[in-house]
């Protein structure tokens, strides 16, 4: 990885922001495409003299892998199952509560990008594991209304 490139007096564990865009390279298989270099830079907004530590950078990872994963990829989508259920309440509840939220261009379009990938992904059939599973599931989508009432942090 591109680490250990900041002299030793800083703390173990940085990247310099130049070297961002080659390690999520690595990490996400292929070379961003300048497209996708400009719309992560927009999202994410680090410049190439910022240190980012270590859990910045797992973050980082992450928050690419989620974003941009099915771009890098030629596999099929996988079965997201719970998951992709639990993420379209959340952001049902999200989107009833954004207008109140002072929210940065930045942030809000870092959002977008997700619930944009949710999307999607929505548009595939859920297949759910098991019946469990299914009522836990309808019981959160039949329950959307009383979200409307509950706060961010609550859900």
């Amino acid at each position: 990885m591109q680490y250990r490139e900041i002299p030793n007096e800083d703390p173990p564990w940085y990247m310099m922001g130049k070297n961002v865009l080659e390690a999520l390279a690595q990490v996400m298989g292929r070379q961003f495409d300048t497209k996708e270099a400009s719309e992560l830079r927009f999202l994410v907004d680090w410049k190439d003299d910022d240190h980012i530590d270590l859990r910045t950078w797992i973050g980082l990872a992450a928050l690419t892998e989620r974003i941009f994963g099915l771009r890098f990829t030629t596999a099929g989508d996988p079965d997201l199952g719970e998951r992709q259920v639990i993420e379209v309440v959340d952001f049902e509840a999200f989107n009833e509560r954004k207008s109140q939220l002072k929210l940065t261009v930045h942030l809000k379009s870092l959002l977008e990008a997700v619930q944009n990938v949710q999307r999607k992904r929505e548009k595939k059939r859920v297949t759910l594991p098991d019946d469990d599973t299914q009522e836990i599931v309808r019981f959160l989508i039949g329950k959307k209304s009383s979200l409307k009432n509950c706060s961010l942090q609550s859900i």
